[in-house]
């Protein structure tokens, strides 16, 4: 009752308090310097960068600590790792798949090379790296040991895998707990070491490509015992805007010779000789025995 007037006021207890809050509330952020309201902005542009800084540094971390190699044409959400036991069964019973250094494939789309029958078939079910290179299709050669192959013969398995793992028609499905990997995917001290190898290999394929532009090899024909080796601008497989001369090239360590063109650049080559009654200036040799 408003005393002052004999009437009700307009305005109920509630409502009156709750205008004094907001009063309240204004009255104290007009008494907050600006200043000391501007300084908070820093400190919350600061917590957002260092919280996008951890985010980063947490996915680099977790990035670096994948264990497995990477594959191109995996659509498995997560990676599953078999036992040599349920691989066995997929050898064209419960399904079609193959393992390659410890890398397990569906090859169910390629039924005619693998499967029950077919002349791959014993590749289904294991890991039968070895006879990739082999060619041995025996229980004592489909094993998943490359320790001692050549490093040559090791990247032909290699050139496989790569095969498969490139592959459109095959599909990648998983691990194969074992030589190559842990029982939960971690790569082992063998799978490392088949790392080591591959690095090697490739730095030797580097290698031989090199060598083999900087000493294409000569064409060759042999008939009713006679014979010659020539040289072009394309022989060897290798263009180029020169032709060079036949030389008998030794290889270290190893007493097979093979026949290259060499060039005003290579022709003092210590491991060139000169074919025996060959012009030195010739691009052509021609032989009534083989040549040794």
């Amino acid at each position: 009752l408003d005393s002052s007037r004999g009437k009700m006021s307009d305005t109920n207890p509630r409502q009156r308090t709750n205008t004094k809050r907001r009063e309240s509330s204004n009255e104290f952020k007009q008494n907050i310097p600006a200043s000391s309201r501007s300084k908070r902005w820093p400190s919350v542009i600061m917590f957002m960068i260092v919280c996008i800084a951890m985010s980063l540094l947490f996915a680099f971390v977790m990035n670096r600590n994948k264990e497995s190699i990477s594959i191109g044409n995996s659509d498995v959400p997560s990676i599953k790792v078999w036992t040599r036991a349920e691989l066995a069964r997929q050898n064209g019973t419960d399904g079609l798949c193959i393992a390659i250094i410890g890398h397990v494939f569906d090859v169910k789309k390629g039924e005619r090379h693998y499967g029950p029958g077919a002349g791959y078939h014993g590749f289904s079910g294991r890991d039968g790296s070895k006879a990739f290179v082999t060619g041995d299709f025996s229980e004592s050669g489909l094993v998943d040991d490359l320790r001692n192959l050549t490093l040559t013969e090791f990247g032909e398995v290699w050139k496989w895998f790569e095969f498969f793992n490139t592959s459109t028609t095959y599909r990648f499905v998983g691990y194969l707990e074992g030589k190559y990997f842990s029982s939960t995917g971690r790569k082992t001290g063998e799978y490392r070491w088949v790392e080591q190898q591959v690095g090697a290999f490739k730095r030797q394929a580097a290698k031989d490509e090199e060598d083999r532009h900087r000493y294409p090899l000569c064409n060759s024909r042999w008939a009713q015992g006679r014979g010659e080796v020539w040289c072009s601008k394309d022989s060897g497989g290798i263009s180029r805007n020169w032709v060079g001369v036949p030389r008998k090239r030794f290889v270290a360590g190893s007493s097979d010779t093979s026949c290259i063109c060499a060039s005003e650049d290579t022709m003092a080559d210590g491991s060139l000789r000169l074919y025996d009654d060959c012009p030195a200036d010739s691009p052509r040799c021609s032989f009534t025995t083989q040549p040794k």
